[in-house]
This record gives C-alpha cells, sequence and structure tokens, in this order.
C-alpha cells in the first residue's frame, strides 16, 4: 500500500469524513493537503484543509458547501505545485 492510500484509509475512517476527493504531499514538508466530503446534510459539506503524514488536522483552510468551489479553492491554494509534477493528487 502507498503512503498516499494508506493516509486516505486513515482519513476515511474518521467519523465526520465520508470521502477523500483530493490528497497531496505539500512540497518540502511532511504535511499533506486534503479535501473532504462529510456526511453531514447541512454545512459544511466539503473542507479543504492540511493535515500531516499520520491523518491528524494542523489546520482548515475553508469549508463550503458545493464541490465546485471546494475544488477551485484547492486549485488556487498552490497553482506554482500544479505544473510543476512534484505533487500527488490522487
Amino acid at each position: 500500500m502507498t503512503i498516499e492510500n494508506e493516509l486516505r484509509s486513515k482519513i476515511e475512517i474518521q467519523n465526520d469524513v465520508k470521502k477523500v476527493h483530493r490528497l497531496r504531499q505539500i512540497i518540502g514538508t511532511k504535511n499533506w493537503h486534503y479535501l473532504i466530503e462529510t456526511p453531514f446534510e447541512t454545512y459544511p459539506k466539503f473542507v479543504v484543509g492540511i493535515c500531516d503524514s499520520f491523518g491528524d488536522p494542523v489546520q482548515i483552510e475553508t469549508t463550503c458547501g458545493l464541490l465546485k468551489t471546494a475544488i477551485d479553492f484547492w486549485q488556487e491554494l498552490y497553482p506554482e505545485q500544479l505544473s510543476g509534477g512534484e505533487v500527488k493528487d490522487l
């Protein structure tokens, strides 16, 4: 099992996580960006944040109600990493 898949599994077993939509390591650190869907019927439905390599939350960047909004925010976090080929985006 890869580090990414292992971390995804650790995050998805949390009660407040329905699905991990995106996961990528922050270049030069041991931290990861995540975009998760919550099981809540109301706000927040999606959360973009940072966790450590054990899946423990470090910081929430934003919460929102629409997946498109969360993906747009996700892509704006570190746009220089998106074109460099170093981002591990699952």
